[in-house]
C-alpha cells in the first residue's frame, strides 16, 4: 500500500486537493507504524500538518490529530496521544462525523492498554461498544428511514406511472373513437356524392327516354294517321277512279 499511497499522496498535492493530501498523508503514518518506521512515519506526520493547515477545515483537522495521536502512542508520548484524540473528537463531533469519534475512543483504549491501565481501557472499550452500538442503531434507523423512503417513492413513481398509462390509453381510446367518427362521416359524404351523381345520371338518362318515347309516340300516331284507310262515307271524293283502279 505504501507506494500507491505515496503516488495518490502526490497527485492530490499537484492538483491542490490539499485535505485529500492529507488524508493520504495520515494513512502513511499508519502505514509507516505498521512496519516500524517510526522515522518515516514522523516525515509522514509533519506532511499531514502541512496539508492540514493548507487545507483549514475541521474534517482534515479531525483526521491529522487521529494519525498524531496513533504516533504519539507508537512512541509511548502517552499524554500527546490522549489530547490528540480528545480534540479529534470534539472536532469531529463540531462536524457530526461519529465515526472519528468511535475510532478515537477504541484508539485511546488501546493506548491505556499499551501503558498497562486495565481499568481505563476497560472504561474506554465500553465507551466505544456502546457508541459503536449507538451509532448502529442510528445507522439501521436511517436505513429503515432510507428504505421506507424509497419504498414511498417507488410507490408514488408506480402510481403515477399508472395514471400516466391510463391516461395514454384513455387518449388512446378517444383518438380511436374520433378517428372511426371521422371515417364514417367521410364515407356518408363519398356515398351522399356517388349517389347524387348517381342521381343526376339517372334523371338525364330517364328525360332521354321519355323524350325518345314521345319522338316514337309521335311518329306513330304520324304514321297511323299516314296509312289508315279513309271510309269512302267520309270521302270527298273518290280516291281511284275506276280506270285508275
Amino acid at each position: 500500500s505504501l507506494p500507491l499511497l505515496k503516488e495518490a499522496a502526490v497527485l492530490m498535492q499537484k492538483s491542490s486537493d490539499w485535505q485529500g493530501a492529507g488524508f493520504a498523508y495520515g494513512n502513511l503514518v499508519i502505514a509507516y507504524l505498521g512496519i516500524k518506521q517510526p522515522s518515516k512515519a514522523a516525515s509522514a506526520l509533519k506532511l499531514a500538518d502541512v496539508m492540514c493547515k493548507k487545507s483549514g477545515d475541521k474534517l482534515s483537522l479531525a483526521a491529522f490529530l487521529q494519525s498524531k495521536g496513533a504516533y504519539s502512542t507508537y512512541i509511548k508520548d502517552y499524554s500527546t496521544a490522549l489530547k490528540s484524540y480528545s480534540v479529534s473528537s470534539r472536532t469531529a463531533k463540531e462536524i457530526h462525523v461519529q465515526e472519528i469519534v468511535t475510532d478515537n475512543l477504541l484508539s485511546i483504549s488501546e493506548m491505556y492498554q499499551q501503558k498497562g491501565d486495565a481499568a481505563e481501557a476497560l472504561k474506554y472499550f465500553k465507551m466505544y461498544s456502546f457508541t459503536k452500538d449507538s451509532v448502529m442503531r442510528a445507522s439501521n434507523v436511517a436505513s429503515i428511514a432510507d428504505l421506507q423512503l424509497k419504498y414511498e417513492t417507488e410507490k408514488k413513481d408506480s402510481q403515477i406511472r399508472a395514471l400516466i398509462n391510463s391516461k395514454l390509453k384513455s387518449e388512446r381510446g378517444r383518438y380511436y373513437v374520433i378517428g372511426n367518427v371521422i371515417a364514417v362521416i367521410l364515407l356518408l359524404f363519398v356515398a351522399i356524392v356517388f349517389f347524387f351523381r348517381l342521381k343526376g345520371n339517372y334523371s338525364e338518362r330517364l328525360q332521354f327516354l321519355l323524350t325518345i318515347r314521345r319522338q316514337v309516340n309521335h311518329q306513330r300516331e304520324k304514321a297511323i294517321d299516314l296509312f289508315t284507310p279513309i271510309l269512302p262515307d267520309r270521302a270527298s271524293k273518290p280516291v281511284l277512279t275506276s280506270d285508275l283502279q
